[in-house]
This record gives structure tokens, sequence and C-alpha cells, in this order.
């Protein structure tokens, strides 16, 4: 030891002497006023840090991190000097202490550095992270500490003299009376207030104010819990939507076991959430979708599924579900959204869309489908196309009923005989069958399936009681690996087909030169709509789309006609499939728009302003120029582009989603409105009202002819008339004939039709007279 030292024991190496500040009355009278010792107590209680006080005789006044050491020893005050294990301690401003561990005990020794108590309580009040406030007895601020500046923005020196109250929100100055009198009474306050920022936000500040009365002195030791206040917040609103969300959640661990359930999986599921606490997730799930449901502990993107989930009546219902990992808590959080009815009404949709429905058969949709891919593929594809020989005089003499008995025995008859996985048998329409024969090699073998079918109809087939002999004219055409498309080979089989009828029926004909021959005449028919396109031989009819409450007329389609030399008129059925292959649909299209078009500026100009559609064909849509040939055509007849709609099938969107999204868009920009026709006839899916901008949905002929006696139709067209409604969109329901039709189609809440119910397609000046005579009949009203 030096000789300027003296060393004297203070306490076992156990003592600790963080922090200490330690102050005799005076110096902390300059800059706090004079404070008891029970004042210094709640000041400490307040801080954060440790601190504490101690007397100019040793003794310990209050401390709120502190081991008491041994009385006699004249500490002043101290300060914590970073790293350095030795502690300084100064006595009564002039000489200094130091502290340190010599083996076994804690000494301390005198010095000759003075320090000043003023400075020490600086450095104190500067270094805490709490907020320091010492107020006058009006509450102005007299001194405020670095955290004032650093939590609330303004400058410390700036707010001396300010009203502290001035810095409190609107909504809690309320408070201020309140505080004041418990203060006068001596009552320590304890609250939470939003205090104002420089930048002009706030901040939540829990407050611990006290007041000494013999010093007219009050002041606030202040903790910053902004973010510990929207924390809370958060929480309880992510309770809130939690327990009222109308879709199921769940809170999974990492062993998908349900942690939490909120109501809503009682109602969706029928279960208590309580009692799925501890169950593993994956027993509600059905087995087979299990594996998409399935989401990776350390994926947070989110996964969404499509599964059947058990209820607790043991029925499965279809959840689309998002299930989110936190990887910081480890927790998985599922939301979930039962789709179950719009899940049927698509599969329904779906299963109408592949399926005809009065056999049970592939449609033409899945035959035309699969011939592109066998033809796209190494094997050989055999065709025979075939339908019932005087089949119109059964439904003529025995009635439509016992017709479509009949074609659904036919076609029992015919899946029977040509069974095989890849084999594929089809009803087209009417009595026009089709069945495609995979890896058929040689002509030959397709005509003994032929020979085979024409036997199968000499036994008679028994029809409610009746013995019917029916036979059938079958085409068989084939077509090696890359030799046709399936166009051409439908026509060949069609044709060979036609060929069999004229030679008498009950027979086969397979496609050869001769029947080439009569393809060419085809082409004949394809030369003659060019030449049609160039001598204006088309004309356009327009049928009335009405209001199914009065039958008045609420827009028009637009039908092409081509008329012949002889003055008669082909309806599009005779020519537009030659149109198509010819790859005149695109000419053809484009002169319809634009009479089109100026019909409606005619019709609007005499003061009737009724939509008038037109149909759109996929091959219009696939065009690169669609949208400037529309919006060049509008410009044109000076049309209002809102009068005009164009409707696309449905099997024109399946081909590119993402191509056919972004053509309508621009099309719809034009402001011409976009409708779905023949809806439910495609691959539907309700999910199509959702995905494309669309504005109307023309409701296909089969379910208004199916209305009556089947309920399961009746529920689909109340479905997309529901949610026509729910997605703001017109729906249209095609090919009304008799007026109890109508009246279903009405009791469904459909509110437009068309059909010959209400009038034909006819001329442009047909329908002009009948708008001036309903007009002429509404002013008489």
């Amino acid at each position: 030891m030096s000789a300027e030292s003296a060393w004297v024991p203070i306490g076992p190496p156990g003592t600790k002497l963080s922090w200490l500040i330690l102050a005799e009355f005076a110096p902390i009278g300059r800059v706090m006023g004079s404070l008891d010792q029970a004042a210094l107590g709640r000041i400490l209680d307040a801080m954060s840090v440790p601190a504490a006080f101690v007397s100019v005789d040793g003794r310990v006044l209050v401390a709120n991190h502190w081991v008491e050491i041994p009385p006699g020893e004249p500490l002043l005050n101290t300060d914590w000097l970073g790293d350095d294990p030795t502690y300084r301690v100064g006595i009564d401003g002039r000489a200094r202490w130091r502290v340190r561990q010599v083996t076994d005990e804690l000494w301390i020794s005198t010095g000759d550095e003075p320090q000043s108590n003023d400075h020490v309580m600086r450095r104190f009040f500067a270094g805490a992270t709490d907020i320091f406030v010492i107020l006058d007895d009006e509450e102005r601020i007299l001194d405020s500490n670095d955290a004032f500046s650093h939590v609330l923005g303004w400058h410390r020196d700036a707010c001396a003299g300010f009203d502290l109250w001035s810095l409190v929100a609107t909504e809690d100055q309320p408070h201020r009376a309140a505080i004041a009198a418990d203060l006068a009474r001596g009552r320590p306050v304890d609250i939470t207030i939003s205090m104002m920022t420089v930048d002009g936000g706030t901040r939540r500040v829990r407050w611990r104010f006290d007041a000494d009365a013999d010093i007219r002195r009050s002041f606030g030791i202040g903790t910053d819990v902004s973010e510990l206040d929207e924390l809370e917040a958060a929480k309880r609103d992510s309770l809130r939507f939690f327990e009222n969300a109308r879709e199921l959640m769940l809170v999974l661990d990492d062993g998908s076991r349900i942690l939490r359930a909120n109501p809503a999986v009682e109602r969706v599921l029928g279960h208590e959430p309580e009692s799925l606490v501890g169950t593993e997730a994956f027993e509600l799930i059905h087995h087979d979708d299990r594996r998409a449901a399935s989401v990776d502990p350390l994926e947070t993107g989110g996964v969404r599924s499509l599964a059947r989930w058990r209820s607790i009546s043991g029925n499965w219902r279809w959840i689309e579900a998002t299930a989110v990992s936190d990887p910081m808590s480890g927790v998985v959080h599922v939301i979930g959204r039962d789709v179950t009815l719009e899940q049927q009404l698509t599969d329904e949709l779906s299963l109408r869309a592949s399926t005809d429905q009065l056999t049970g058969l592939a449609n033409r949709s899945v035959l035309e489908a699969e011939l592109h891919r066998l033809l796209r593929s190494e094997r050989s594809v055999a065709v025979l196309a075939m339908d019932l020989d005087r089949f119109k005089v059964v439904n003529d003499s025995l009635g439509h009923a016992t017709g479509d008995l009949l074609l659904r025995a036919f076609a029992t008859r015919l899946a029977e005989i040509v069974r095989g996985d890849d084999t594929v048998v089809a009803r087209l329409g009417g009595d026009e069958f089709v069945i495609v024969l995979p890896g058929v090699e040689h002509v030959d073998d397709a005509a003994r399936v032929a020979e085979r079918i024409i036997d199968s109809l000499e036994a008679p087939i028994l029809i409610e009681g009746r013995r019917l002999h029916v036979s059938s004219s079958i085409g068989v055409a084939l077509a090696r690996p890359g030799e046709r498309e399936a166009a051409d080979l439908l026509r060949a089989a069609d044709t060979a087909a036609y060929r069999a009828k004229e030679l008498g029926r009950g027979c086969f004909v397979v496609h050869d030169d001769d029947l080439r021959e009569r393809s060419e005449r085809r082409l004949e028919v394809e030369q003659g709509l060019r030449r049609a396109l160039e001598e204006d031989q088309f004309a356009l009819h327009y049928q009335p789309i009405v209001a199914l409450e009065n039958g008045h007329i609420r827009g028009v389609e637009a039908l092409v006609r081509w008329r012949q030399p002889d003055g008669k008129l082909l309806p599009p059925g005779a020519f537009l499939d030659v149109a198509e292959d010819a790859g005149l649909l695109v000419p053809l299209g484009a002169w319809v728009l634009e009479q089109a078009c100026t019909e409606a500026a005619r019709f609007a100009a005499r003061g009737h302003v009724i939509s008038v559609s037109v149909n759109l064909s996929a091959k219009q849509l696939a065009q690169p120029d669609l949208v400037p040939v529309v919006a060049s055509i509008l410009a044109r007849s000076g049309v209002d582009p809102s009068l005009i709609v164009l409707e696309i099938t449905e099997d024109s969107l399946i081909r590119d989603h993402r191509e056919a999204a972004i053509v309508l868009q621009a099309l719809r920009e034009l402001g011409v409105n976009l409708a779905i026709d023949d809806f439910g006839t495609g691959y539907s899916s309700l999910g199509y009202l959702r995905k494309f901008p669309i504005d109307a949905v023309k409701i296909d002929k089969s379910f208004v002819d199916d209305l009556q006696a089947n309920q399961a139709t009746r529920a689909i067209v109340s479905a997309v008339v529901g949610l026509g409604r729910a997605l703001d969109l017109v729906v249209v329901v095609e090919g009304i004939e008799e007026a109890v039709q109508a009246e279903e189609a009405l009791s469904l809440g459909c509110e437009l039709g068309q059909g010959y119910l209400y009038h034909w397609p006819a001329p442009a000046d047909v329908i002009h007279r009948l708008l001036d005579e309903q007009a002429a009949h509404q002013s008489r009203i």
C-alpha cells in the first residue's frame, strides 16, 4: 500500500456495490431539493437500475438493490467506472475513497481526487433509461434527463419551464385534476398516459408521480410502454378475431396436435372446440387428402389445400384451408373455409361438362380432348361414327320419353361391346354416337367392331313393354400417328356413316377414296363461304332477350344466316363447322360484330336503348389483334360500347386461362360487357365467375329442358342465380319454349330469358317494329 492511502475492510467478498449513489443531503438539495428518506425511497422504487442513497455517517438510508454495509464507515458517494474492478468513493467533495478486493475482504482507502456530488447526480440522471422529471408546485418542468429527449424527442433544455401537461395527449388531460389531488394528499400516483412527441405522434408512458410538501416539488419516473401496449392491443384484437371469425381456426403444435380451436369449428364440423384439444389434426382429415393438407414446420409462406374434414356426424365437409408455420414459436396456424356446397356444385357441373346427361357416356368435349391426346401419341386410332336409323320415327310416334329410353339402352349395348380401359364411347347429341378405339393398326379390326354392333341390334330392345327393332348406320375411319387431325378423323367417319345410310342403313362403311370425293364436295362449301364473305351473302337475325316477369324486350342476340342464291337462309349449324375448319371464323366473326354494332347504334338512335349480344368464337379470342379490331369496329359504328355484349363459351376459356383473362380484361376496358354463353355445357366451374371479368351468365337450354323433372338441375340453376346476384352478374336463361319453363325459371330468381316462346330470330326491321309497339304500349300505361 502507498503511504497516501490507508486501507480498512468493509465487508466480505460477496458484498455488492453495483451502481451506488451515495450523497450527503446538501449536494442532493442543490439538484432535487431537500428530500427525506421516504422521498428518496420512492424515487429508487420507480427506477429500473440498481441505486441507493447513504448518509454521511455511513448508514444506508434507502436502496433498491443493496446489501448491508457494516456501519461506522463514512461513505458519501460512488460511481461505476466501466469494467474497472475499482470503485471510487468521495468524502465531502474533497477527498476520494477507493474500494478494491484484497484476498478475501473488500477494502477502502482515502485518496486526494475531489469530485462534486452534483456531477455524480447528473451522471446518474443522464445514464438512466427511464424518463426522470422534476416539477415545481405548478407542475412546470424544472429538470429532466436524457431519456426524456430520447423517448419523446423534446430537447430537455427547451422544455425547462414547460407545463408537463402541455405535452399530454388530449384524451388523457382529464386525469390531471385527480393526480394533483392525490399528490396534494401525499399519495403517490401510478398511471399510464399518452405523451405527445416532437414529430406529432404519441408514446404511451407509465408514470410514477410523487411529491414532497415541504419543498413544494414533485417528481416523476416514466417508462415507455408503447410497444407493450401495442403488443397487448394486437393480442386482444387477435383473440377477438380468433373467437368471432366465421372461418374455423386451429393452432397446432409441431406434432400437428391441436392446441386451440375457435367456436366456428363447432358451427362447421359440429365438434366442441375444447373436445379437439390434444387431438391430432390429421385424424379429422380424409386419408386420401392428408398429403395435400400437410405443412412443413419450416415453411412460413403458407400451404393451401382442399381436403375433406370429418364432421361430428361422420359426414365429410370440403374445407379450403391455409396453414402457416411460425418458426419462432413452433406452432402452425390453420384457417379453413367450408366450401362443401361450392365443391358439390362444381363437381356436378364438371360431371355435366364431361358426361352426357341422358346416357352417362362421354360428351363431345371429352371425345375431342381424348382424340387430340391420342393423335399426338405414337398409336394408331380408329373412329366409329354412328346413329340410329329412323330414330325420328320413334320420337314422333312414341314420344320423346320413349326415344330417350331407347338412346339409353343403345348406349348400354355399345359400352358392353367395346369395353376397354382406353376405349371412349361418346354421345354427341341426338342419336349420334362415336367410339374411339386406340391402338388399332388395321381398318379390318375396327370393321369387326362395327359388325358386332350391327349384330347386337338384331335382338330387339325392350322399352316399357315394347319390343323395338332398330338398326344403326356406322362409318369407320382410321388414322396412323401424325396422319390426321381430330376434326379430320371425325369428319371422315361422319362421311362414311352418311354413306352407310345412303346404302340402305343397318350397315357400316369404311372411309376410302370414294368418300374422299364427298370430302371434296365439303370443300366446295368452304369455297362458297369465301365467296359469301366477298359478295355479302350473309345476313343477321336478332332473337329478343326479354324480362321473364312481363316479356319486355331488354336486349337481342345477333345470329348469322347464309343467304343462298334461291333466297333460302341457312342456319349457322349448316356451315359454321366448315367455316371453322377453313379458318373463316375470324373474318366472319368480324363482319357479324360490325353489323351488330351498327344495328345497335340504330336501335339507340330510335330511342330503343337495348343490349346487342354477339358470339365470340374461340378462334377470335385467340387472334392476337382481337382487341384493336373490336376497338376499331366500335369507333366506326359510333355505338355506345356498354350496349354491346360479347358472348364467350366455356370451352373457349379453358384452353389458356391466363391469356384469356388478359384478353377479356382488355375487352372490358373498351367498355363492352362480357358473358359466358351455354354455361354448364363445357368444363364449367363456379370459379370462372370469379376468375374472369364477366358481366353476365347464359344458362344453357339443357338445364331449362330438365327444370321440372330434375331437382338437381333446379338446385344448380338456383345456385348459379344466387351466385350471380352475389357477384352482381346478369343471369339469362336460354331456350325457353314453353310457358311452364318460364314460370320455373322465374320462380328460381331468373330475371331474363330468350327462346321461341317469346320470338324466333328475326330481321332487324321486325325487331324495330316490336320495339316501337312495346314503347307505344308502355306510353299508354
